[in-house]
């Protein structure tokens, strides 16, 4: 763990909700959050209001191809789910967006935060008919990865893995070998799932010439595409340096020369946790990377935080764990549950189905704290790294502290196979229908 330095170093994984950047080929429209230009009496229309909220809120995910499951890019698509949209806006589903500004926490900069005045006029436009108004021409919708782009670099799995007749959950890692001729400065790191329903959540690994051996060992000695490796990757040498898991952004560094590094003679590897709760299938999960556009100066710190005692009783409604974490000097070596001072500019919350809510907190040296994170209503399908809009300064002394809760009752538990799992025992684990409480934090210098 103590090796985790290079993680988070972009707050990185790919794939999922998407964050930023509108391009387009239309005429330019009023932006997203400002004054309602139908609130003055006029019905608004698709065209005049509605188009500009959609593209800059929804079709990061609801576009061809991506991880929604239809497309929300043109009115043809749009039209006929009006009455849908404006429900699942209305109610606060769609953007899916967790976490919450409110109780203090830290506004989140992500363009799936919608304001109150976006979803009032989403929902006039459907109660005054949904009108289109003057056609403009289609958009192209921003990109899925987020003001980052497309990534400069994909390394992809050599071999495509087949899920097992039985079973729920399965480790694999793969081996990929980059090939890079010189050491590569990434701002990001993540993986591009193959096979989204079963693919539980994807860390990246590097590993240093010393243990590149073993690890190729690990591969060549199982039969199957990779080798199984439940609870790390069998290499203690191994660095993590991205991740992915259901509803992550790839988040772009807060400054220049923030990031990583891709090092020549250090092979990669992926360990894929396989869950196969919502079908069995193949899947050929590629590792990708974007290649910082200056010189990466500096590497951030990361804080992971986790309770890895959890005992949750069957039949037990609410269960509530605390950890706590510190911030240090920087001239301390940080060890596991410690972070160097800095600014906090990105959290990440990961707990598993019985999840009921998320809590992170600094807490100041006289006592008082402040939210860095509140996820009121858990979602296991929407785990994304939230940057903040201003860092948060982190000073020696302060502590961080985690809180989650679970419900294990009978109306708390998943569904498998469409049918309500009984309450059971549940402690700490990495398989789905374990649970977990984990708070991570990416700290870059002041």
């Amino acid at each position: 763990m103590k090796r985790l330095a290079f993680v988070l170093f972009a707050a990185v994984a790919a794939v999922a909700a998407c964050l930023v950047a509108c391009s387009g080929s239309s005429a330019p429209s009023p932006p997203p959050g400002s004054a309602p230009p139908g609130a003055n009496g006029a019905a608004p229309t698709y065209f005049g209001e509605i188009e500009p909220i959609l593209h800059e809120r929804c079709t990061r995910c609801h576009q061809p191809n991506n991880l929604a499951p239809f497309s929300l890019v043109t009115a043809d698509d749009v039209i006929p789910k009006a009455k849908w949209i404006a429900a699942a806006v209305a109610d606060g589903q769609m953007p899916p967006m967790p976490a919450t500004a409110e109780d203090g926490c830290p506004p989140i900069d992500d363009p799936r935060v919608m304001p109150q005045a976006e979803r009032d006029l989403v929902k006039r436009w459907v109660d005054t008919g949904a009108a289109l108004g003057d056609p403009k021409p289609v958009r192209e919708p921003p990109s899925p990865y987020g003001v980052l782009g497309a990534p400069t670099h994909t390394f992809e799995n050599p071999f495509t893995y087949d899920a097992p007749s039985s079973g729920d959950d399965d480790y694999r890692c793969f081996v990929i070998e980059h090939g890079l001729p010189a050491p590569l400065g990434v701002s990001a790191v993540g993986v591009q799932p193959g096979n989204a329903r079963m693919v539980h959540h994807a860390t990246v690994y590097v590993v240093p010439p010393e243990g590149a051996g073993a690890l190729r060992k690990l591969d060549a000695d199982d039969p199957r595409p990779g080798y199984s490796c439940f609870g790390g990757v069998g290499v203690s040498q191994a660095v993590a340096a991205g991740f992915w898991v259901p509803g992550m952004t790839a988040v772009a560094p807060p400054r220049p020369g923030l990031g990583g590094w891709l090092v020549p003679n250090w092979p990669m590897v992926v360990q894929i946790h396989y869950n196969f709760a919502n079908g069995r299938g193949s899947d050929r999960s590629s590792i990708i990377a974007w290649q910082s556009p200056q010189i990466v100066s500096e590497i951030p710190g990361s804080l992971i935080l986790g309770d890895w005692t959890i005992t949750l009783p069957p039949g037990e409604k609410r269960i509530v764990r605390d950890v706590m974490g510190d911030i240090v000097s920087n001239a301390q070596a940080a060890n596991l549950g410690q972070v160097k001072e800095g600014l906090i500019y990105a959290a990440w919350a990961h707990q598993h189905l019985l999840g009921k809510s998320f809590r992170m907190d600094l807490v100041h040296v006289d006592g008082s704290s402040q939210c860095l994170l509140h996820i009121p209503k858990w979602n296991f399908h929407w785990q994304g790294i939230y940057r903040f809009k201003d860092p948060i300064e982190a000073k020696v002394g302060e502590r961080v502290k985690v809180t989650c809760e679970w419900d294990n009752s009978v109306e708390g538990q998943p569904f498998v196979d469409g049918k309500r799992q009984p309450p059971r025992l549940v402690t700490y684990g990495e398989g789905t229908a374990d649970e977990m409480c984990i708070g991570t934090l990416a700290v870059m210098n002041r």
